[in-house]
């Protein structure tokens, strides 16, 4: 079920009066998790309690409360039902904040559930609604590469998506085999620089391409909702990639990424994979024995390869 139905489906549920009590929706299986409403009207996320010793507590911030272990009644589907649970309440009324607890939440039911709990996602949902500050452009094109890079090579029919780092700051934004990794870079304006860690372009350890991308603003063409719309149904059962894009996007509205937009047909003429071994970089492992060297590299006259060439690398 895709977030916008369970979202419309949240929002035509009445709230029970009596106060220990949740009506719910089903997702996908009836013995849940579940969404739904609180006794007044909060948006919450409800996951059968399988504790040997159940022992009720909870845990709030400003927009979240955590309870665990509670024994109460729900009204699931038009039916009641009394069970022991652990339940996350979205208490923002902001659609911004409930729609992405909605995506996480539906991420970590769709994952393992035995291999994280949900005071991990009430951690990571507390992470990203208490970080409000506007992202750094070079934070918003840097996703924007990353999730561009995504969508266009599946257009291309190669697929990347799994190879996509599952932890944010990694040292190569894909792994795309325990020895090729893939790297993307943007670059605002006609001129291809782009900036890099030195172990980024040490080729002798890892077979390394590089992504150059150029972007040119717009009035029309591909803007960052397009690619975050697209990247967020890739993952929308993948719990830690939609964290990092969440995460990152926290404080924007999905009407002010459409209002960020390139011109679609200057990226592609203007992409370009080109190996490691073609970028200028000092030659040296860790140059005069300093560590964490970074340094900014013209890719401008190198002549990378062509598409059917990076499927021969791809494995």
């Amino acid at each position: 079920m895709m977030t916008d139905e369970i979202i419309s489906k949240i929002k035509g549920l009445t709230p029970v009066n009596d106060g220990n009590s949740y009506s719910l929706i089903t997702i996908d299986k009836e013995n849940g998790p579940f969404f739904g409403k609180n006794q007044i009207g909060n948006v919450c996320f409800v996951i059968p309690s399988n504790s040997a010793h159940p022992r009720q507590s909870s845990r709030a911030t400003k927009e979240l409360t955590l309870i665990l272990d509670l024994e109460c009644g729900f009204n699931i589907d038009g039916s009641e039902h009394s069970m022991l649970s652990n339940i996350l309440v979205c208490k923002s009324s902001d659609d911004t904040d409930i729609a992405a607890f909605v995506r996480l939440c539906t991420a970590f039911a769709g994952d393992d559930l035995n291999s994280r709990s949900i005071t991990e996602l009430f951690s990571a949902l507390t992470r990203l609604f208490t970080t409000k500050r506007q992202s750094d452009v070079n934070t918003i094109t840097g996703l924007f590469g990353e999730l561009y890079t995504i969508y266009y090579l599946e257009s291309q029919e190669i697929d990347v998506s799994k190879a996509w780092q599952k932890k944010d700051l990694m040292k190569f934004d894909f792994t795309i085999s325990p020895t090729k990794r893939l790297e993307v870079k943007t670059a605002v304006g006609s001129e291809r620089k782009h900036h890099f860690k030195h172990e980024q372009l040490y080729y002798e350890d890892y077979d390394i391409m590089v992504v150059s991308l150029m972007l040119r603003e717009a009035n029309q063409g591909i803007s960052v909702f397009d690619v975050v719309d697209f990247c967020r149904k890739k993952y929308a059962s993948d719990y830690a990639r939609l964290n990092i894009i969440e995460s990152k996007l926290s404080d924007y509205s999905d009407d002010e990424l459409k209002g960020m937009v390139y011109d679609e047909t200057y990226l592609e003429r203007n992409i370009k994979f080109v190996q490691a071994s073609e970028v200028p970089r000092f030659k040296e492992k860790s140059p005069n024995n300093l560590t964490n060297a970074e340094y900014d590299c013209n890719l401008g006259e190198t002549i990378g390869i062509t598409l059917d060439q990076l499927r021969q690398w791809m494995p």
